[in-house]
């Protein structure tokens, strides 16, 4: 609903928090001890809520404020705010990675930056309207680039939304912190004014649930490149400057623009084995070009597709699935699916059908890929794609196999050029072995190993055959996979070994010249 600032513990917060305590240090005559007691009550109250970058900036900026007012005057929360920047990167370097880091000060530099431009641009609405609206907007524009990277997806109904949240939220902070206090003394008060309070902050729920069903509220947006970030704050500069400096302006917007071409990246692949837990979903996307999805991963009341896979194919702009491959009918590798199909649409959608189970694949699956205007189709050994660059061929299951669920898994060799993936589904070695025999072409640069690592899979000579320098095994430690052995014979037969619940997401970047593997959380 674009009022998550209302609800995280942030600046807004902590400068409530100080400019009460000051002012309750006035009103007892201590005029002179109002800054000390502020700073007193931020830093009780960031001792009780945890230093987050918010927290460490406003009270940084409170300090500063109040030290620097006397001497510059209207530049003193701009001077302060990057004071407080250069100091909290000079102790964490590390926080200027962090969304915290960039949202609070995005924000507060939006409002000191063009705040008060909006407002005189809505002089003809009553002072308090224009001032609401003129910081909303302030902060949107500000931060709409950061929470677009991060989230893959960015809300503007906050614009209409905080004018109602703001005055609910400061009422809710400092009645919750006067009925905190006051019920350590007066339980029975505290009681009262606590119901009080609660009211309030059920209309700001209620404000937020209101502001999630608009349709604007959640817009997917892919994840800006450098060259983009430029272009937009260059055009807010633009927007925003005096006249004298727009010409300057205006000619770097133009040599931006004619210069695009030769700062987009080269046409490659990407590869994302995703940490989804006990459970597979790999994607392959060219740059440019087509995308291949295998498997979803699990399902349940709250599946990784949700905050996993979805907002990654929203930060990466990608408005439909050329492929989606479901290996099995195991729900740790399609219970994703639906999810995923009820939102990105995909054209073609291949599976196993040798299963024991009644109803494969699922109705729900296949109306939702035809309403999208799919196609739905078996896939068997021999049956080979053609996407783009990318090629995908099945190894298994050949018509007529017979078998488990696991053992009916789909087999696909993926090649991108010099590239190819293995990727090998729930199969077991009896599998494995049928698959040596039938002389099938096995050859890899990446494994995906079978079962996440169970030592019914991998065996020797298949694992030999595959020639592969690295092995990925996708897995949330259930059912003890990965077992210890099959970790082992992977190292013995010289691969490099990758887990997601270790290494996070597995990422692998394929170009012209090679390719490299790294993991989201750590090597």
């Amino acid at each position: 609903a674009g009022i998550a600032h209302l609800f995280a513990v942030s600046g807004l917060h902590v400068g409530m928090v100080g400019a009460a305590a000051a002012q309750l240090a006035v009103g007892m005559g201590a005029k002179g001890c109002s800054l000390a007691v502020g700073m007193v009550a931020i830093l009780g109250y960031g001792a009780i809520c945890g230093a987050s970058p918010s927290i460490v900036r406003s009270g940084s900026m409170y300090l500063s404020g109040w030290l620097l007012r006397p001497i510059y005057k209207e530049n003193a929360l701009l001077i302060s705010l990057c004071l407080s920047a250069f100091l909290i990167l000079l102790l964490w370097p590390g926080w200027l990675a962090s969304v915290g880091f960039q949202l609070s000060f995005g924000a507060v530099l939006g409002i000191v930056l063009w705040a008060g431009h909006l407002e005189q641009w809505l002089s003809f609405l009553p002072r308090r309207a224009a001032q609401t609206i003129a910081v909303t907007t302030a902060v949107q524009l500000m931060t709409t680039p950061a929470v677009a990277y991060h989230f893959g997806e960015v809300s503007f109904s906050g614009l209409l939304v905080n004018p109602v949240a703001m005055p609910l939220a400061l009422v809710g902070v400092m009645g919750g912190l006067m009925v905190a206090l006051c019920g350590v003394f007066l339980p029975l008060l505290g009681a009262l004014g606590g119901r009080m309070v609660s009211l309030i902050l059920t209309a700001l729920s209620a404000c937020a649930q209101l502001g999630s069903r608009l349709p604007f509220s959640a817009v997917p947006v892919r994840m800006w490149s450098a060259p983009e970030f430029v272009l937009y704050f260059a055009a807010l500069g633009l927007l925003f400057s005096r006249l004298a400096y727009r010409r300057y302006l205006a000619a770097i917007l133009v040599a931006l623009l004619l210069i695009w071409p030769h700062l987009t990246p080269q046409t490659g692949m990407e590869v994302i084995f995703f940490d989804v837990g006990h459970g597979d979903a790999i994607l392959f996307r060219v740059e440019g070009g087509p995308t291949l999805l295998v498997d979803t991963g699990p399902g349940g009341p709250s599946p990784a597709a949700h905050y996993s896979i979805i907002p990654y194919l929203r930060a990466l702009g990608v408005g439909h699935i050329d492929v989606l491959a479901i290996t099995h009918a195991h729900d740790d590798h399609y219970g994703g699916a639906q999810a995923i199909l009820e939102q990105i649409p995909c054209r073609l959608f291949i599976y196993s059908a040798q299963t024991s189970v009644c109803e494969w694949p699922p109705l729900t699956l296949k109306e939702l890929v035809r309403q999208g205007g799919g196609k739905v189709q078996e896939a068997v050994t021999g049956h080979r794609l053609r996407l783009g660059p990318l090629d995908v061929e099945v190894l298994h299951p050949p018509p007529g196999f017979t078998g488990d669920e696991n053992d009916s898994s789909l087999v696909l060799r993926v090649t991108f050029g010099h590239w190819s993936a293995l990727l090998t589904g729930d199969i077991s070695v009896r599998v494995e072995d049928m698959m040596m025999t039938e002389g099938l072409a096995m050859a890899a640069d990446v494994l995906k190993v079978a079962h996440h690592g169970s030592s019914t899979s991998s065996g020797w000579a298949f694992l030999k055959e595959s020639g592969a320098q690295h092995a990925v095994i996708s897995s949330g430690e259930r059912f003890g996979h990965p077992a210890a052995m099959v970790v082992e014979r992977l190292e013995a037969t010289g691969m490099q070994v990758w887990r997601t619940d270790q290494q996070g997401a597995i990422i692998m970047v394929v170009g012209k010249d090679g390719y490299r593997v790294y993991g989201f959380a750590g090597p």
